[in-house]
């Protein structure tokens, strides 16, 4: 079972939020993990859990990006159709993000989103990057789905983290190889994804498991499964142990 918990510091108190139960023996993997919070409103992400047609089924959690609003406790799915977003990220002052989502065999892709929209359909498993794996109307009830922003092949690299918002860009790392680069977002003066494009390559240490940014020293925070976090400082970028 995956579970979104809310700490009261005050009353010294725990309260469950959101409940995932993950049914499959095989499901130890693939639950996502993304949070993402501000005031009363609360981002979160779960994996596919190993059984495909769950991220299609608006009546389960799985495979989905849900939106917890803390006055009214309801909760929104924003996108479905999902494998692995492992990790996202939202810009609160631009109401949009990206989700990363690990693939299966043929892509890793990065899903654009605001907060303005519900029941994106990503296209998993009916679709992976701009493949298409399966007839959507036999399992996707032939639901248009959303293209990915970006997408890149597993032929060398397989294993998407996202990401975060810095400098202008959205910064991403593929897990198994460290291979990594940059969507330039045009934030500041246009909405996204108007004139994204994107640079490659970048070298991040293999195993990165999240990224963020430190405000007081305007740098790039990354952290591995090996236990180390990593700093780094743009342009160009250079790296800090």
């Amino acid at each position: 079972v995956q579970r979104v918990i809310r700490f009261d510091t005050v009353l010294n108190d725990l309260d469950t939020l959101v409940e995932v139960p993950y049914k499959s023996l095989y499901s130890t993997r693939h639950r996502g993990g993304g949070v993402a919070a501000k005031e009363n409103i609360i981002y979160c992400s779960f994996g596919y859990g190993a059984w495909a047609p769950d991220a299609q089924n608006l009546d389960d959690f799985r495979g989905k990006l849900l939106k917890i609003n803390l006055n009214t406790m309801s909760i929104d799915i924003v996108a479905h159709g999902l494998r692995n977003p492992f990790r996202f990220s939202f810009d609160w002052w631009l109401n949009e993000g990206f989700i990363a989502d690990v693939g299966s065999t043929v892509a890793e892709e990065i899903n654009y989103f605001t907060g303005d929209y519900s029941l994106l359909n990503m296209g998993w498993p009916c679709f992976e990057g701009d493949s298409q794996l399966l007839d959507p109307d036999t399992l996707c009830d032939g639901y248009s789905y959303s293209s990915p922003e970006y997408t890149y092949s597993q032929a060398e690299h397989r294993s998407i983290t996202g990401g975060c918002f810095y400098n202008g860009n959205y910064y991403f790392a593929d897990y198994i190889s460290g291979f990594g680069g940059f969507i330039d977002t045009n934030w500041v003066f246009h909405p996204m994804p108007i004139s994204s494009s994107t640079g490659l390559p970048l070298l991040f240490p293999v195993n990165v498991t999240s990224m963020d940014v430190n405000p007081l020293t305007n740098t790039l925070v990354v952290s591995t499964w090996i236990g180390k976090i990593y700093e780094y400082s743009a342009d160009p970028l250079s790296i800090t142990e």
